[in-house]
């Protein structure tokens, strides 16, 4: 008995695993005891005995069945079908076993709405492109400082030029500016770098997003002196990876009070510049 067991172990370290079809989560039931994927489609492998009937069982979050089958004179390595998960709403949990003969495995999937990866996000305001003359679909944000010191503004960010990702919120106290950026519930957003461009003048914003542009440079979560500046124009950059999935379509990138602001910061400049 012992040299059989011996022997099915060598063969099943020895031998080379099937090539699997794409687009599928692989799980090897026999070492993987939880895993997260976002494919639609799950194949499921174990190494067994000689002549083993392979019993699977799939359940949803509630116990209820969602898949079973029985695969008799299985050997060396099984390897189910491709077998869809159904997603409902950003994720959705299910529960393998996987029994042969007296073995019995059980793996835990979470099943979640793929990602975009990598993807740009900035704030709503007055479109870049009319501050800049830039063919792009990113904004701006014009803060009126005086404004901004009796309460913080908030306002929508804008995701992958499609969708509502979240806020971001602009506070002034003690004449430092602060930034911060809050995700919708549900987005599971990762917040993989921030940049904070502030322009002071209006022919400093005409070159934000842009390698001519020499105002203050920052990140969220710091706090930046404003000195005596009343208008000041903020492009806000995220790269942020999320579920688009649990979001809502964008709204207007251009706010008509934006505008009216984007303007006065203009006439400021060229009364500064006069003076």
């Amino acid at each position: 008995m012992h040299k059989h067991l011996i022997a099915f172990l060598v063969l099943v370290s020895l031998m080379v695993l099937p090539s699997f079809a794409l687009g599928a989560c692989r799980v090897d039931v026999s070492r993987v005891r939880q895993t997260e994927t976002s494919e639609s489609y799950i194949q499921l492998t174990c190494p067994v005995e000689e002549n083993a009937t392979v019993s699977l069982l799939i359940t949803d979050g509630g116990g209820g069945t969602v898949y079973q089958r029985n695969y008799p004179n299985c050997e060396g390595i099984f390897q189910s079908e491709e077998i869809y998960l159904r997603l409902d709403g950003t994720s959705s949990h299910y529960t393998v076993e996987l029994a042969w003969n007296t073995n019995v495995y059980q793996t835990d999937i979470l099943l979640k709405a793929p990602k975009l990866e990598n993807n740009t996000a900035c704030s709503t305001g007055v479109a870049l492109s009319e501050v800049t003359g830039q063919k792009t679909w990113l904004s701006a944000t014009v803060l009126d400082l005086a404004s901004l010191a009796s309460a913080p503004e908030t306002y929508p960010v804008h995701a992958s030029n499609a969708y509502t990702l979240g806020e971001v919120t602009f506070s002034l106290s003690s004449g430092q500016l602060a930034v911060s950026f809050e995700p919708k519930e549900g987005s599971d957003c990762s917040l993989l770098s921030s940049s904070v461009d502030i322009a002071f003048t209006a022919v400093d914003a005409r070159a934000l997003g842009t390698k001519k542009f020499h105002g203050l440079h920052t990140s969220l979560g710091q706090s930046v002196p404003m000195g005596d500046a009343r208008y000041i124009c903020v492009l806000l950059q995220l790269k942020v990876s999320y579920i688009p999935s649990a979001l809502e379509t964008s709204p207007p990138v251009t706010w008509e009070a934006q505008i009216r602001r984007w303007e006065d910061m203009q006439s400021e400049t060229a009364e500064g510049s006069n003076g």
